[in-house]
């Protein structure tokens, strides 16, 4: 008799064993979106250097014209996460100023090593605006 007790023992905590393992294993892999994924972000400043507050930043993914948009906040930074690699153009409005428009901004995927410590791809464009001093845009490319 206590054979078979031993015996029905083991299979019920090698099960809990291996449901213990597993769960383990999971939690420690990274999320698979941040190692395909990208992040943006920058501060949108004027001609002096002085932050602008509320300024509409718009990305929009040149191939699949899908659009993002936010605002700055009260220190003229912006944040884009979880972007997909891809061609974007970005615009920056704020009433009283020119509107800024970046192209050719290439967004790729980290390489593996970076990825391990950092997570998503990191870029910054710091936009730079310009004072409204009749009409047109001001544009500027990302290289």
């Amino acid at each position: 008799m206590n054979f078979q007790r031993a015996r029905g023992v083991f299979p019920s905590s090698l099960f809990t064993m291996i449901i213990l393992l597993f769960i383990l294993s999971v939690s420690l892999c990274p999320p698979a979106h941040a190692q395909s994924t990208a992040l943006l972000n920058g501060t949108v400043s004027d001609a002096s250097g002085a932050a602008v507050p509320s300024a509409k930043v718009i990305l929009r993914n040149v191939a699949t014209s899908e659009e993002w948009d936010t605002q700055t906040n009260s220190v003229g930074l912006y944040v884009f996460p979880s972007l997909p690699p891809g061609n974007y153009r970005i615009t920056v409005t704020q009433p009283g100023f020119q509107t800024l428009v970046v192209t050719d901004l290439q967004l790729n995927v980290a390489p593996p090593a970076e990825r391990r410590h950092f997570g998503n791809q990191r870029s910054s464009i710091n936009p730079r605006l310009r004072l409204a001093t009749g009409s047109g845009d001001h544009r500027s490319s990302a290289d």
